[in-house]
């Protein structure tokens, strides 16, 4: 089908929260081809009017007060297009329509917000009133639609109109699995996960899965925008990913299943068609438009909204077991992406939808209210794109936080060993210095005892040579024959000693 034509001079004004996600999507890629649409992102206090052509927008600081402003900035838009029914978007819808005549609008219900059973009746009213007085309710699934049914009476005028993609994921990207080897993570988790989004529920069922099936989040989470592990050994967050990216984020993690551990209904989910477009099954909920649509298609599989970790952990399992089911699923994916309609296709039901509401007359745009401002802001694609630059950003700033606390780990362990050391020569040299001690104290005793041991053999020699002076003078004294005699006699006494 060819792409819609931009030959329309009238424009739409698109009001949206300031919530991004799926919305932002959405609003963005109608404005991709009706150039000449605005954004009215609302807040509580300020609007800002976004003009996607030339990135331009212009701030309203006090909208209750300067509905002309708008009026101004926009050029007296021919047709309003309301993407919430929060008391926000309401308002601004309303007071436009005031300041313009013939000014119509059409809402389209993203989420099951309308249904709330926790808001106020007066709130829910208000709600209410403002979706079933719009020319036209849009509905992205066939599950809001009868929702809207349901809840509205509104069954027969929502228009049941699925968002548009470009059936090609093929922007490239890498794992950033942990350190200390490649890593295969075969059940995956796509998208920012909060509360409502069932972080809780992941986490508890992949406490419940064996340590060979740890889980990855292709995305962030509440308190962790960047990779690293959210559950040690159980679940790694890679971080803030463009959608074009997701089937070759899903390839360098080897993931063969993507799991919804959403809590509550979804009104359409980017996330399942991106994930069939990468040609993977899904294990989601059977509520809301994921569990209709899985279950419409096949592309996947459902478990019941009640059940419990342990046995949403076990159908994993036998999913993954069953590799033949798993590439029949496959197939299945891969025919409900080729049969996602194009954006162009998408935005051509738009258009046709437009051109059946009465409009005014377009106004001129008042170019000297638009300027430039931080895109990244508003526009949810820049924001994603600037997440991914700030994880890149933080992963270096955490590899030069590492690498220098494994420096200042090898200094201090140097420093330890080396005070370890000068403690062992101390004491080596105190142990030293006391059988130094010993030693000279020994050496000094001995040198006492042979000083004592010296000065008895020389008493002893001065005694036995004096002894010998009176034995040799008295041997002398004697006659010959006698000396003779007495000193054969002494021979003979000492020869018989030494043979004894």
């Amino acid at each position: 089908m060819s792409q819609p034509s931009n030959e329309f001079q009238p424009h739409a004004l698109h009001v949206v929260p300031g919530n991004g996600g799926g919305v932002d999507r959405y609003v963005r890629d109608i404005c991709a081809i009706r150039r000449q649409d605005l954004i009215a992102h609302v807040g509580s206090k300020q609007v800002v009017i976004e003009r996607c052509a030339n990135a331009t927008y212009a701030l309203i600081e006090d909208p209750a007060l300067d509905t002309g402003s708008i009026v101004a900035a926009v050029g007296a838009p021919w047709l309003l297009h309301a993407h919430s029914s929060v008391p926000e978007v309401r308002a601004l819808v309303q007071r436009l329509r005031a300041s313009v005549a013939n000014l119509t609008y059409v809402v389209t219900l993203h989420d099951v917000m309308f249904a709330d059973a926790t808001l106020s009746a007066s709130e829910r009213s208000a709600r209410a009133q403002f979706i079933t007085g719009a020319s036209a309710v849009i509905a992205p699934s066939g599950f809001i639609s009868e929702l809207a049914g349901a809840e509205l009476s509104l069954a027969s005028d929502v228009r049941v109109i699925e968002p548009g993609f470009a059936n090609s994921l093929a922007e490239p990207a890498n794992a950033l699995a942990p350190r200390g080897g490649s890593k295969v993570f075969p059940i995956a988790v796509v998208g920012a996960l909060g509360t409502h989004k069932g972080l809780q529920f992941l986490v508890d069922v992949a406490e419940q899965l064996p340590p060979t099936h740890p889980i990855v989040l292709i995305g962030y989470t509440d308190g962790q925008l960047g990779s690293g592990w959210l559950v040690k050994d159980k679940i790694w967050v890679h971080g803030a990913f463009q959608p074009a990216q997701t089937k070759a984020i899903l390839d360098a993690y080897g993931s063969s299943i993507v799991f919804f551990p959403n809590r509550q209904a979804e009104g359409y989910s980017y996330t399942l068609s991106d994930v069939w477009i990468s040609a993977r099954p899904a294990l989601v909920p059977d509520l809301g438009a994921l569990g209709q649509r899985v279950s419409t298609t096949g592309a996947g599989w459902t478990y019941a909204i009640n059940s419990t970790a342990q046995s949403v952990a076990r159908q994993l399992l036998d999913c993954l077991n069953n590799a033949a089911d798993i590439e029949a699923r496959n197939a299945r994916a891969a025919c409900a992406a080729s049969e996602l309609p194009t954006i162009a296709q998408f935005v051509e039901k738009l258009v046709q939808l437009y051109a059946e509401a009465p409009f005014p007359s377009a106004g001129v745009i008042d170019e000297s209210v638009f300027q430039s401002l931080p895109s990244t802001h508003l526009d949810a694609s820049l924001f994603r794109s600037e997440l991914v630059r700030m994880d890149g950003d933080l992963r270096f700033e955490r590899g030069q936080r590492e690498r220098l606390a494994k420096e200042f780990a090898s200094v201090n362990e140097e420093f330890a060993a080396r005070g370890l050391w000068i403690e062992k020569l101390d004491a080596d040299l105190q142990t030293n210095q006391r059988a130094l001690a010993a030693q000279t104290g020994a050496l000094l005793a001995a040198q006492r005892a042979h000083a004592s041991d010296v000065t008895k053999l020389t008493e002893d020699v001065r005694q036995t040579l004096q002894v010998a002076h009176r034995f040799e003078r008295a041997l002398n004294a004697l006659p010959r024959l006698v000396r003779q005699w007495a000193l054969r006699r002494a021979d003979q006494f000492d020869k018989k000693q030494r043979d004894d």
